[in-house]
């Protein structure tokens, strides 16, 4: 389950003047996701010690879990990102990739 982004600001405020959901910032294929990664519960006491102690910001976007499902929960807004399989590379217009996006962010919440 992924939780507890931290959107940025401007991210946000754009979402908010096209009248879009923020989960589009996140399900969008723009973002630096090599980065993201995993460590057992029990070390992150010390991983987070010691990237402090480095000056390094690290961010927990979720857990992983024995479910199948994948939980995109955004406040009270719950996405199953289960079925999802929509990427840029299928469009040639960005518009209508992002309007697929929406949709799907729309239909496939509760």
């Amino acid at each position: 389950m992924v939780s507890d982004i931290t959107y940025h600001h401007q991210g946000l405020l754009a979402c908010k003047l096209l009248g879009k959901p923020q989960e589009i910032l996140f399900l969008g294929e723009c973002g630096e996701y090599e980065l993201v990664f995993t460590i057992p519960p029990g070390n992150e006491p010390g991983f987070l010690s010691e990237a402090h102690a480095q000056h390094l910001i690290f961010r927990k976007l979720g857990v992983v879990t024995n479910d199948k499902k994948m939980i995109l929960r955004n406040g009270k807004r719950i996405t199953d990102l289960t079925g999802y399989s929509i990427f840029a590379r299928n469009y040639r217009d960005v518009k209508e990739y992002i309007r697929e996006v929406v949709q799907f962010i729309e239909h496939g919440s509760s």
